[in-house]
């Protein structure tokens, strides 16, 4: 029970005397004891009391002190957590990165002041040309893991940007990889192998690179620890192991590798790839695939040909189809596998993919050559059709057709008009009926052959051409004269 008095002091004669001010003495939700400041008269601080009480009755507010903290101290500690869990160190800038500047671009100082509505106008006014879909959904993919730690170490009672959804980044691509054709990724291969040193790698360093990327699939970063260790060449089948804290999903991997490779792979017990050429791994690429395309055009047989290849996209970094850079070279192993007829699944489980949906969106491509091959591999499902019959005879026999069998005259004088309007296509039996050859026609739809009379015109007689497209049009409009007959079409 809440106590109500008033503070008893000494003026400057010294006399004893009681403070204006009530104050209230009461236990907090911990248990606490707390003195409150009220009001002059008794009433109003009694009512204070009584609701100061009740918010006591309804236990310790456990948010209360986390949320006097300002969010600087807590992304401090979610860093220190992400770091406990052995993230990578570039996942953790780039996260840490994100979550910084949605804090300091919306002005957050503490949690509770995170608004999602703002959140969302800062991430669409962050959009642009220098900002795409992809890049503003990782920004929200970064608040709201902060808030769902937030809420899972208690710190929070609930994650204010939860129902925030990502958007389409399938409309706004701002990098499509392409895959290097067979021969150009030979050419690459050649043009590295006897290429120059760029960053500390050999040109033959390269080209096993190259070499071990398009049939691994495994990330620049990954490719970067591999040390002559990782090879196992001896067993069946020959593999290569990525370590825990190299994978980018914090697991040990071991990939099969072709038998072809195995005699290349003459490697040293230490660092196969040494240096921090994996920051510059695209370039390195593109340098070389100049170097190769250069070399192709030189190679030219005479001048035409080489005006012509000079032309061409044949071993340029960017296409239309899309840009070859290293990452490009994990997008040729998965759509090297999925050529090869590899199970989804399988494709899957090499490319070490959390969803299928990314192995066969992402990085399994196509091209005009290899969907026509494609569907030349399924069945001749008609083996037993008789080639002799006579197809084109059941389409121009169209039942449409067949009913104006006996109203359309063959025309070997082609006396119908060349310039027609487009008809609508629908039914002619379910909407045409035939009337007397007394009403009039109009010229609607469709140019007078032969006699015009008044605002109307007949048509005398059609060409074979002219009766396929009535098989399957149908003239509109108010009527038309045929030999006598009148079809009348609704619509």
């Amino acid at each position: 029970m809440a106590s109500i008095y008033r503070r008893s002091y000494k003026d400057k004669t010294g006399q004893k005397k009681l403070t204006k001010v009530y104050y209230i003495k009461y236990r907090d939700g911990d248990g606490k004891e707390v003195r409150v400041k009220g009001y002059t008269t008794k009433e109003k601080t009694r009512t204070l009391a009584a609701q100061l009480e009740a918010k006591a009755a309804e236990g310790p507010d456990k948010f209360a002190r986390q949320m006097k903290r300002p969010l600087s101290e807590h992304v401090a500690d979610f860093r220190a957590s992400l770091e406990a869990k052995d993230r990578a160190d570039n996942h953790i800038g780039q996260t840490l990165t994100r979550i910084n500047g949605i804090i300091e671009g919306c002005e957050f100082t503490f949690y509770r002041d995170i608004d999602p509505v703002k959140v969302e106008q800062w991430l669409a006014n962050q959009r642009g040309p220098e900002c795409g879909i992809k890049t503003s959904n990782y920004y929200l993919g970064a608040i709201k893991q902060l808030c769902r730690w937030m809420v899972r170490n208690k710190r929070a009672a609930d994650n204010p940007v939860a129902h925030l959804e990502p958007l389409n980044a399938e409309v706004d691509v701002r990098v499509q990889r392409r895959v290097l054709t067979s021969e150009e990724f030979t050419l690459l291969i050649e043009a590295a192998r006897t290429g120059k040193t760029i960053r500390k790698l050999t040109g033959v360093q390269r080209a096993l690179l190259y070499l071990v990327a398009s049939v691994t699939g495994l990330r620049a970063s990954e490719l970067r620890s591999l040390t002559g260790h990782s090879f196992n060449l001896t067993s069946s089948p020959p593999t290569v192991t990525v370590e825990a804290k190299s994978s980018k999903h914090r697991k040990l991997d071991t990939i099969p590798l072709p038998d072809w490779i195995v005699p290349l792979l003459q490697l040293p017990e230490g660092e196969l790839w040494p240096g921090s050429w994996n920051n510059k791994a695209a370039e390195i690429l593109q340098r070389d695939m100049a170097v190769a395309r250069a070399t192709w055009i030189k190679e030219a047989e005479d001048d035409e040909q080489q005006e012509e290849r000079s032309k061409s996209t044949f071993l340029q970094p960017t296409t239309k189809d899309g840009t070859a850079d290293f990452h490009a070279l994990r997008s040729q192993y998965v759509t090297g596998l999925a050529k090869a007829g590899v199970h989804p699944r399988t494709a899957q489980k090499l490319a070490r993919h959390c969803d299928i949906k990314l192995t066969m969106q992402n990085y399994t491509h196509s091209n005009m050559e290899d969907q026509a091959q494609a569907v030349n591999l399924l069945p001749p499902l008609a083996q037993n059709w008789p080639m002799e019959d006579d197809i084109l005879g059941h389409f121009v026999s169209s039942p449409a057709n067949v009913a104006y069998d006996n109203i359309l005259e063959e025309d070997d004088e082609k006396t119908i008009a060349t310039s027609r309007k487009p008809l609508d296509s629908v039914d002619f039996d379910a909407v045409c009926h035939h009337v007397s050859s007394c009403d009039t026609a109009e010229a609607t739809g469709l140019e007078p052959a032969t006699g015009v009379t008044g605002d109307g015109f007949q048509i005398r007689s059609l060409t074979n051409s002219a009766r396929l497209l009535l098989s399957s049009l149908t003239l509109t409009g108010r009527g038309i004269y045929v030999n006598g007959m009148k079809p009348t079409c609704r619509g």
